[in-house]
């Protein structure tokens, strides 16, 4: 029997010795002979370990790899097998970055305009929700709106080929972006629906109706960690439509632990077959089955009640997963903290022509859930009850008859057996399951042209303060931003209809609102748009049942050009971080961003997150928008993007120590980071014109560069046209030019006074100086030739250290 190296190495060592241990002492025989027997026994215990370890790896046949040209090795796949969670982890550290470093904190990332999932706690400052971000998704407490958990990136491609034993020579990958996600805070488990980035940007009604058309893969995450690789549960041109959390059940738990019961929950996604507008979209992504889910173990583990659903683990890029002969299916997946296991799979075969949208789980019908979408045929809206454990369609409701209209959202209201059911028709029925009866409907249209507006978003509230004023609010999220508010309480006079509380008009002003939803039994209301990249907290406790906001999260809608930290410290040549050792705190971790499309100046603080704003431009920007009819917000009404920036705090309890300059513009202005605004003059020459109703500086004078003294007193800006201008920081008055302005110039902007007596005097002295000089007229002409020598030399010198007729890119003051 072989020796393990380390045995040889201390028989070596020993023999060397001649005999004596590590301590320097001698050993006897018998000493040695208990040794030799001891380490006879350790190594017959290994090797015992090792062949009961091959014997095992021997049993599990690992799954066939897959692979474009189908070839196999067995040496390969075992070795692929031993270090499949290796790979997996060196691809999920090169997709993020860093093999050391996990993500923190995201700065100015709010939401990517997907729905956000709620979850809910018995105090509503303990409630949380998960926003997903690009390939991530964080965690934000609903009291401060104050993130807490970042996820690591999904993990597609190679690596998910790896971890199920198999290999593949082409790894499919790309940008993912996450569409919806589901947490469990019980079991500390997530799982998000996503699919690749689109190559091109969707029409309106795709980015409205079907904002996640590209998703294709689910992922389960323990906290954090991706448990396992992405898992692709869709057939070719196919795609997930919704995430339902269905509750939890009781699993039998696998490895040491098994014979006994964990909780697991129950997730359903809803797939929606692709119309042939948007095949285009799928094809040329990346795309596959994923042998495994969860580990390497797990799939011998399934439940039997799936085993009609393993074939979907096989085969070509979803070939062995069967579309049959409908637009619909309903995947029930099993969520533990191990894995993620495919349970059901229903086909709509019942409903060819249904297409579905979204989905809502009603309050009180267990294992049912409603799928609301539109025919493709007759182009009505359509909507469905399945029940997930019979997987059969029970009924087909017939009160909606709206014609080419699509339903956008599903609600459960505070009654049993009602829901509210929203319309690309800018329609809202309330709409009765168990009778399947349409009790009303509210119609919503825009104020400027008088058109249907497509419904996003339904919550209601359910607080006890809504029903000691006899109300019941309901919250309608619109496409054009709009938030409406409508009392649900029957009229006293039956021919009239249910009215407006408030509305909060431009809430959400780019692409309008994505999701929205009441805080339980509170009146709190939380939004997101789609493509605002911020979460609004509306409360609504005024007498008149307006709402105003309570605190909000805001990012830039747009890439920020100007980025750098807010004071970097003198000589660093970086941030200071927060220490409480050498007296920073966290203002020293601020970071300025601007200069992009949306024309706004922030801070974000990497150490607080409540020390995040916006700098004012200026009082009264929403009602000047309102007055002049603007209905796109205020971004019309700012300053043009930055260009950029630079920042001193020598005098920053003086005055401004932030200056800036802006995209195709001549002046420069100061703010005040304390007061975070621009509260500081505006930098600029005498003759150049303010009002834009009249003549602006030429082009050759707009800004190009900017830098402030080391004493904060003064900021130099360089020009387009090469002419750098010096300002007083405190007054704005100009302090010179370089190069200096002309002779010619200065005479002509000189003002004489008639008779003024100094004047007077200066000339006379003048004139005196001459006449005695007219006794040595060849001193003078000496003096004449010199002043022109020096004059010429000096002329010759400045335009040799000129840079008129270039653009000034850069300044640095000594």
């Amino acid at each position: 029997m072989p020796k393990p190296k380390h045995r040889k190495k201390q028989a070596e060592k020993l023999a060397e010795s001649g005999g004596k241990s590590q301590d320097g002492l001698e050993t006897s025989g018998a000493d040695a002979a208990a040794d030799d027997e001891k380490n006879k026994q350790e190594d017959q215990l290994m090797m015992a370990v090792e062949r009961q370890q091959q014997e095992v790896d021997d049993d599990e046949e690992p799954p066939k790899p897959v692979s474009s040209d189908e070839e196999s090795d067995g040496e390969e796949e075992t070795s692929d097998n031993k270090v499949s969670q290796m790979a997996l982890n060196s691809s999920s550290s090169s997709n993020q970055g860093s093999r050391f470093f996990s993500p923190y904190r995201t700065l100015g990332v709010i939401s990517n305009g997907r729905p956000f999932h709620l979850i809910p706690h018995d105090h509503s400052g303990n409630a949380m929700v998960a926003l997903p971000i690009g390939d991530r998704f964080q965690l934000m407490r609903t009291d401060h709106l104050r993130p807490v958990l970042v996820s690591q990136s999904v993990v597609v491609g190679a690596a998910a080929a790896t971890a199920g034993g198999g290999r593949r020579k082409k790894a499919s990958g790309g940008k993912q972006e996450i569409s919806h996600v589901v947490t469990d805070a019980t079991l500390s488990i997530s799982v998000v629906a996503h699919g690749p980035q689109p190559t091109s940007s969707p029409n309106k009604e795709t980015t409205t109706l079907s904002s996640c058309f590209y998703s294709k893969y689910v992922t389960i995450f323990q906290r954090t960690r991706p448990l396992a690789p992405a898992r692709r549960i869709v057939p070719n041109h196919w795609c997930i439509q919704d995430l339902l959390h269905l509750g939890r059940i009781k699993v039998e738990m696998t490895g040491e632990k098994e014979g006994k019961l964990e909780n697991a929950a129950v997730v359903a996604a809803v797939l929606r077959k692709l119309p042939e507008e948007d095949e285009d979209q799928s094809n040329g992504k990346p795309s596959g089955s994923v042998p495994v889910v969860g580990g390497g173990d797990d799939d011998s583990d399934r439940d039997e009640a799936s085993s009609d659903d393993d074939d979907s683990d096989d085969g070509e890029e979803g070939e062995a997963i069967s579309d049959g002969n409908c637009q619909c299916q309903i995947v029930v997946m099993i969520a533990s903290r191990q894995s993620i296991q495919i349970h059901k799979r229903i086909h709509f075969d019942g409903a060819p022509t249904f297409s579905p949208l979204v989905a809502t789980h009603p309050s009180t019908y267990l294992n049912k859930i409603v799928v609301g979408g539109f025919d493709s045929q007759t182009g009505k809206v359509a909507m469905v009850l399945v029940n997930v454990r019979s997987g059969k369609i029970i009924h087909q409701f017939q009160c909606l008859t709206d014609r080419r209209s699509k339903i956008t959202t599903l609600s459960q209201s505070p009654a049993v057996d009602t829901i509210a059911v929203g319309t690309s028709s800018g329609m809202v029925h309330l709409v009765n399951l168990k009778h399947d009866k349409k009790l009303f409907s509210l119609e919503h249209k825009s104020k400027k042209e008088n058109k249907p507006v497509p419904i996003t978003s339904v919550s209601f509230r359910t607080d006890s303060s809504a029903l000691q004023y006899a109300t019941a609010p309901m919250a309608v999220g619109r496409q054009d931003g709009t938030i409406t508010i409508w009392d649900l309480t029957p009229p006293e006079d039956p021919r009239m209809g249910r009215t407006i509380l408030c509305e909060i008009r431009h809430a959400h002003p780019l692409g309008g609102i994505a999701k929205l939803q009441f805080m339980p039994q509170e009146p709190l209301l939380l939004s997101i748009g789609t493509h605002s990249n911020s979460i609004v907290t509306h409360i609504f406790d005024n007498p008149d049942h307006s709402g105003r906001i309570l605190r909000q999260r805001k990012g830039h809608t747009a890439p920020p050009r100007v980025v750098q930290y807010l004071h970097p410290g003198a000589g660093a040549g970086g941030g200071i971080l927060a220490n409480a050792s050498d007296g920073t705190d966290a203002a020293a971790c601020q970071i300025l961003s601007s200069g992009g499309q949306d024309r706004t100046l922030r801070v974000f603080s990497t150490a607080r997150t409540v020390k995040d704003k916006e700098f004012g431009q200026g009082r009264g920007l929403v009602k000047k928008a309102k007055r002049l009819g603007i209905e796109e917000g205020t971004t019309e009404l700012l300053l043009p993007p930055v260009t950029a920036l630079v920042t001193c705090e020598a005098r920053s309890r003086d005055w401004g120590d932030l200056v800036t300059i802006h995209e195709d513009h001549a002046f420069a202005y100061v703010w005040s980071t304390r007061r975070g605004a621009q509260s500081g003059p505006v930098l600029r020459q005498d003759k150049w014109n303010v009002s834009a109703m009249k003549i602006p500086p030429p082009s050759h004078t707009h800004a190009t560069s900017v830098v402030i003294s080391t004493c904060g007193n003064f900021a130099m800006v360089g020009s387009r046209g090469g002419k750098i201008y010096k300002y007083n920081l405190e007054s704005g008055i100009p302090r010179g030019t370089y190069p200096r302005e002309d002779k010619d110039d200065k005479k002509k902007n000189k003002k004489f006074v008639p008779g003024d007596i100094v004047r007077a005097v200066k000339a006379l002295e003048k004139t005196k100086k001459q006449s005695s000089r007219l006794a040595n007229q060849d001193r003078m002409e000496i003096d004449a030739e010199q002043k022109s020598l020096q004059a010429q030399r000096l002329k010759d010198k400045l335009h040799d250290a000129s840079h008129m007729g270039s653009a000034v890119t850069g300044m640095a003051v000594d």
